[in-house]
């Protein structure tokens, strides 16, 4: 977890005052009762279309509060990286505010990431997800195996390879510069695999940002 310094907090709070002074609080009263609109109307909308499991519907749900606010092209990685920073993500993003008044905050956000600390803040982000979709893996692997199927494996084990794991397979192999294996059964694959990560994306996990860098935009 991203611990920020004591510089950070003093200008994070210093730089929030200076944007509560801007507020204009009518206007933001009539913006959130326009929002309480919006969202009702993409809540409704998403309950229509979203025929997936819960973890899917939750995700078009949070995609679909970026939409009234025209935040779809918004760099995903990048806010991956943004959220992961915390309280020096805030600051960095005040600054923007507060250099660009009037602009919205998909704006700001937008410029935040086109600008050279936004390439920090995506590499961040592509370490995280990094991070978290090996974690995810490994868990999809143990659901698996603790499956019916998993159970079971009588029934999958002397079949032949499935094209999506000869697939993997030959990435792996060409990753590790080596032959690309040949199996004749599903059994003998998946341990391959297993053995080797089981993803060529794993194969290296990216270099860990230092915070540091970031938190020198500040100054």
């Amino acid at each position: 977890m991203w611990m920020a310094n004591h510089d950070v907090d003093n200008q994070l709070r210093a730089q929030a005052l200076s944007l509560l002074q801007a507020i204009d609080t009518q206007r933001l009263a009539s913006r959130a009762a326009e929002l309480d609109l919006l969202i009702h109307d993409a809540e409704a909308r998403e309950h229509r279309r979203a025929a997936f499991d819960a973890r899917d519907a939750a995700c078009y749900r949070l995609g679909s509060a970026f939409e009234p606010f025209d935040a779809l092209d918004l760099d995903p990685v990048a806010l991956v990286g943004w959220l992961e920073t915390q309280a020096v993500g805030v600051a960095l993003l005040a600054q923007h505010v507060l250099a660009a008044p009037g602009a919205s905050i998909t704006e700001c956000l937008r410029t935040l990431f086109a600008s050279p600390v936004g390439r920090q803040l995506r590499a961040i982000g592509v370490w995280k997800r990094w991070r978290w979709l090996h974690a995810l893996y490994d868990a999809e692997v143990s659901a698996f195996l603790a499956s019916n199927a998993g159970r079971r494996p009588e029934r999958w084990k002397p079949k032949p390879p499935t094209p999506r794991q000869r697939y993997l397979c030959a990435t792996i192999a060409e990753l590790l510069q080596k032959e690309p294996p040949t199996f004749s059964t599903r059994a003998a694959a998946f341990e391959w695999l297993r053995e080797q990560g089981g993803n060529p994306r794993f194969t290296t996990e990216p270099v860990r940002p230092d915070i540091a860098d970031i938190t020198a935009a500040l100054r």
